[in-house]
């Protein structure tokens, strides 16, 4: 949450580098046909530091739990909650985030996929 703190040309500043790496990274950004919220959502998963626990784009965290395939363990209330209030080792963003980018996050959240193991040819 760093970028939170910063001044407001600072903030400008990491808002727009951080806008167009999430641009130009495909692995970043939801796939096409996504809602402008999961969009906007995508977005405040890097700008809000979820990415520094759950890992970029929320595949694969060292502090916090993977995310992809999360909307098959939560139901989007559950992460709204959990995004607002926080829980074990995770901080509340309630106090942080509107309850618009809440929900855009969950919009985000909902679509992250796993993507699928390839099939190896047996010999």
């Amino acid at each position: 949450m760093p970028c939170l703190q910063r001044s407001q040309p600072q903030l400008t500043l990491w808002v727009s580098l951080i806008c167009l790496i999430i641009a130009l990274s495909p692995s970043m950004a939801p796939a096409a046909g996504t809602s402008p919220q999961a969009k906007h959502g995508a977005q405040l998963f890097e700008l809000s530091g979820c990415s520094h626990c759950h890992g970029p784009a929320g595949i694969g965290g060292g502090k916090g739990p993977d995310l992809a395939n999360v909307s098959k363990r939560l139901k989007p209330e559950a992460m709204s909650h959990q995004i607002h209030e926080g829980g074990k080792v995770m901080p509340a963003f309630g106090e942080i985030l509107s309850e618009q980018e809440i929900d855009d996050l969950v919009q985000y959240l909902r679509t992250k996929r796993k993507a699928p193991k390839p099939i190896v040819p047996k010999p």
